[in-house]
């Protein structure tokens, strides 16, 4: 290890020049033997070297530097003091074993640790101080209460006493926790019982509310019985009393009819004068006569009332639906009207074109003839569709007329007949059909075979010509130009096939 070494002479100059001073940072043990020794050396080397340069000192101003350092302080000496003490360290670390060395984050966590020991030891001790400061308090004041309590007379227990008071204790408990049960279950009854009394309260008040219901109808009941009785009492009372006076009349009339004397007419012939009335029977019967014409009065008019009434009402309904039918056929009107003017203007519009169609083309032999060819094909379709004697009055307008008549009325039937039959019916037609134009195209193919046959048998007939000499070749001409026309062929297939569809 290398070693710091100073001369006696610049340390002296260095503790002339620097003023003593302490430092509070830094400690210094006065008792080690080492630092004794070395500063009484120092000492002795400064006191020898003042001796030697006494004359020749130059004292320097301490008033220019203020920090002093006192003579008393070696600082070189605690920089070998702490290296020392850190080799020593380091040599008793090397002897340790793996697990008691400690790494500086432990180091420092053990410095904390007894950082944190020392402040708990100084917390603990002043709990303690403030316990002792309780303990004491408390100490005095049981003497003040012994002191105070010290002339009583105390009886000295046992444990007999304490187990009779324990026991006591604990039947009093028991018997308070059985009554607190015992008042919790009579609480519940109770509040069964209130609950029972409120829904038999409920159903009393329903049964007096039905009760006094029935009551009040029985009452009712009894006054309009009441009232019935009284009415036919009355009626009864009257009845009696109108017999009374129809039979008191009827007495007085047969006394006076006894009392009347008898006379005698003579232009009578000694026939006796008749009564109308001869008997009481014969007024009632009058009455009972009356009462039923009136009673047939009576129905009379209420059916006659039951008939205006069916009558208006039917009054009503037919008013109502010939207003329908009327804004039907309005309606109907109005569309006709409109289909008429759409016609019309459609006839103009085919006017206009057939006009500007044949404009300057007009040929009357080709128009002739034309018209009597459309005239026979009407002809024959007017045979065969309406009527199969010849009606040559009739012309090819009416004609058509009469074909477009039945046209719309085999319409109209159409409609009327269900889906699935017309269906059908178009199937077998078109197989019909079908099966027709394919026989007819075999019938083709088998004319156009046998023609191709005989042409094939005159060729192997015909004598061969072997022709001499070189043949004449003739220069080539432009292709003509081509106007395609539809050909006629097949515009007469489309017509006959037409005309087999709805002709057969």
């Amino acid at each position: 290890m290398a070693s710091f070494s100073v001369s006696a002479p610049s340390f002296a100059r260095m503790s002339k020049v620097l003023p003593p001073m302490v430092s509070k940072g830094i400690s210094f043990n006065k008792k080690s033997p080492e630092s004794m020794d070395n500063s009484s050396s120092v000492i002795e080397e400064k006191k020898k070297h003042g001796e030697k340069s006494k004359g020749s000192a130059v004292v320097p101003d301490q008033s220019a530097n203020p920090f002093h350092v006192s003579g008393d302080l070696d600082f070189f000496l605690l920089r070998d003091q702490e290296r020392n003490k850190s080799l020593s360290d380091r040599e008793q670390k090397k002897q340790l074993r793996v697990h008691e060395k400690m790494t500086y984050s432990s180091s420092m966590a053990a410095k904390h640790a007894s950082l944190r020991r020392e402040l708990q030891l100084e917390d603990e001790v002043a709990e303690q101080g403030a316990r002792e400061e309780q303990l004491r308090i408390f100490h005095e004041q049981m003497a003040w209460k012994l002191s105070m309590t010290r002339e009583r007379k105390m009886e000295p227990d046992n444990i007999h006493s304490y187990i009779a008071q324990k026991r006591q204790t604990f039947l009093l408990q028991y018997a308070l926790d059985m009554k607190r049960n015992e008042i919790q279950r009579l609480e519940r009854l109770a509040a069964k019982e209130e609950a029972e009394l409120e829904r038999a309260e409920k159903f009393l008040e329903k049964d007096a509310a039905r009760f006094e219901e029935f009551l009040r109808e029985n009452d009712r009941s009894s006054l309009q019985a009441l009232r019935v009785a009284e009415k036919e009492t009355k009626a009864k009372m009257e009845t009696i009393v109108e017999i009374r006076d129809l039979t008191t009349q009827i007495m007085i009339i047969k006394r006076a009819c006894s009392t009347l004397p008898v006379q005698e007419d003579p232009e009578s012939d000694g026939e006796e004068l008749q009564l109308y009335f001869t008997e009481p029977q014969q007024l009632l019967d009058v009455f009972v006569k009356l009462e039923e014409q009136n009673l047939s009065l009576v129905q009379n008019t209420q059916e006659m009332e039951e008939a205006l009434e069916e009558l208006s009402f039917t009054l009503k309904n037919t008013q109502i639906r010939m207003d329908r039918e009327v804004s039907q056929l309005k309606q109907w009107i109005n569309t006709l009207m409109m289909s008429v003017a759409r016609e019309e203007e459609i006839a103009a519009e085919l006017e206009l074109k057939a006009r500007i169609f044949h404009f300057g083309e007009y040929k009357g032999d080709q128009e002739d003839k034309l018209l009597e060819s459309l005239n026979r094909k009407v002809l024959d379709v007017y045979r065969h569709c309406v009527s199969s004697q010849q009606e040559s009055s009739l012309g090819t307008v009416k004609m058509l007329a009469t074909l477009e008549h039945q046209l719309n009325e085999l319409l109209e039937n159409l409609e009327r007949v269900p889906q699935v039959r017309v269906e059908q019916a178009e199937k077998a037609k078109e197989k019909e059909r079908r099966l027709r134009l394919r026989e007819e195209k075999l019938m083709l193919q088998k004319q156009l075979q046998e023609e191709r046959v005989q042409r094939a048998q005159a060729r192997a007939q015909a004598e061969v010509k072997k022709k001499s000499g070189r043949r004449l070749m003739c220069r080539s001409r432009p292709p003509a130009l081509k106007s395609k026309e539809a050909p006629r062929h097949e515009l007469a297939d489309k017509d006959k096939v037409e005309q087999l569809f709805f002709f057969t």
